[in-house]
Order: C-alpha cells, then sequence, then structure tokens
C-alpha cells in the first residue's frame, strides 16, 4: 500500500557553522518538519531563492548543472518527496517527467537537501509521506517556542524576506 503523499512548503531555514535545519510545513495543517542538512546544501536552497542568482550570469554549481543536464536530456523536474527517515537519516525522490510514455516518470532516490535545492530552482512542488508527518510532525506553536539549539540565524523564506535578506544569508560568493 502507498503512503499518502502530504505537500509542504519550505517555511523557515536555520543556519549554523557545519549545516542547517530546512523547516517545512504542511499546506493543510499547522505543522512543521525539520529536516537536518549539510551547509552546502543550505547555501544552495537559499541561492535558489536569490531572484538575482542565475547559472547563466554566476558560475553555476551541482543543482545548478544537473538541472541544466536533465533539461537537455529532454526531462523536467516534476515533484519532489520526502517519503521516509531510518535512524536519524531523512529519504527523498525525485520525480521526472516520463522518458518513455509507457513507462512513466523516472524516480531518482536523493538527499532532502538537494532534493529541495533542486525543487527550489523549478518552483516544484514538496511532498512529505503520511508517515513522515505522523513520526516527525511537530505542532508550529511548539516550534516557534523553542528554536533550535545553538542556531545562529534563522531565516525566512519568501515573502517574509527580500531579496536583499536572502543575499545576507549566504556564506560563500558566487
Amino acid at each position: 500500500m502507498m503512503d499518502t503523499m502530504r505537500e509542504v512548503a519550505i517555511w523557515t531555514i536555520t543556519k549554523r557553522n557545519t549545516g542547517g535545519t530546512v523547516v517545512l510545513k504542511l499546506l493543510d495543517a499547522e505543522l512543521v518538519i525539520p529536516v537536518f542538512v549539510d551547509l552546502e546544501e543550505v547555501q544552495s536552497i537559499l541561492k535558489g531563492y536569490d531572484a538575482s542568482y542565475t547559472a547563466a550570469q554566476i558560475r553555476p554549481g551541482i543543482h545548478d548543472m544537473l538541472l541544466d543536464l536533465v533539461q537537455q536530456i529532454g526531462l523536467a523536474l516534476l515533484h519532489v518527496e520526502l517519503y521516509t527517515s531510518k535512524n536519524t537519516s531523512c529519504y527523498a525522490k525525485l520525480v521526472f517527467s516520463e522518458r518513455v510514455p509507457e513507462e512513466g516518470p523516472l524516480v531518482v532516490q536523493g538527499r532532502p537537501g538537494d532534493a529541495f535545492a533542486l525543487a527550489v530552482r523549478r518552483k516544484c512542488p514538496l511532498y512529505v509521506s503520511q508517515m513522515m508527518v505522523d513520526c516527525t510532525g511537530i505542532p508550529v506553536d511548539c516550534f516557534i517556542d523553542f528554536p533550535a539549539a545553538g542556531a545562529e540565524e534563522w531565516v525566512n523564506i519568501p515573502p517574509l524576506l527580500g531579496e536583499t535578506d536572502i543575499k545576507n544569508m549566504l556564506f560563500f560568493s558566487y
């Protein structure tokens, strides 16, 4: 039996010297799901929100290169699914358009941070499984009252922040 998928949006990001937390919010409920990612993915996700950042104008990163390759072979990223967690690791699937109509969509396994960075660039939907919601969902009220221990900074994703705010959050030049 296939687990029900629920749509989420990136609600906020915390960053630390060693990585960060992408906080997903369910669109149909007052629950959030924190997902821990590496520093490079935090950077790449933030670049994806930066309207002035384009791979054509600035040296492209790995996520830009992958999406360019996908486009050149005639595929499109349709959506991302965060479908399970084991121990402390979450697992994501990237669902691309059909290669051959009879075969259905191309599904590729990936790390959540990489999947989020790609999804942000293509503005495609993010989904989490009901199992992930049941196991890791936190009421929004609880999360707001208790920010991540040791978080150096919180990043509120647009429309709460403008372009200048996002640029100021980036650690590395590009």
